[in-house]
């Protein structure tokens, strides 16, 4: 496992750039530097606007996104701790959990930890994105969707 000492940022779904979020194109871009692209082992929901990230441990549930170096922790996190709704010292309020997680890179055979928001509400009747990768799952969606 490869050990960076510098913070690193999984985003799987709407923290992704290029996802029609203009606050997120700015925001991303200005904390952080891309590194590559990875997997970690969790299950995807679409919870209508927005996917979530459940953690499981099952070796062929992963969920694809992009690995990013932080370069302001405080600045980065304050920003996007607001916008994924994660409240540190109120858990239960919180919509999405950041969490600490292996990453896989897909560059090769290498692990990063980074830090990673889960949603933490109950799933129910959400689908789960099978693939694990949100932009293709969104992209399919998009062209299948009735015109209003």
């Amino acid at each position: 496992m490869m050990e960076r000492q510098e913070d690193c940022l999984f985003v799987y779904g709407s923290l992704l750039t290029g996802t029609n979020d203009p606050e997120i194109d700015r925001i991303i871009p200005a904390y952080c530097r891309y590194i590559a692209e990875g997997y970690i082992l969790a299950e995807l929901y679409d919870l209508g606007e927005y996917p979530g990230a459940i953690p499981c441990m099952y070796p062929e549930a992963k969920v694809y996104g992009k690995v990013f170096e932080v370069l302001n922790f405080a600045e980065c996190f304050n920003v996007l701790d607001e916008y994924e709704g994660y409240y540190a010292n109120d858990l239960k309020a919180s919509e999405f959990m950041r969490s600490k997680t292996p990453v896989r890179l897909l560059t090769g055979e290498d692990t990063v930890m980074a830090w990673v928001y889960y949603y933490n509400g109950e799933i129910k009747d959400e689908p789960q994105i099978i693939s694990g990768n949100y932009v293709q799952y969104k992209r399919d969606k998009d062209k299948i969707s009735p015109a209003i």
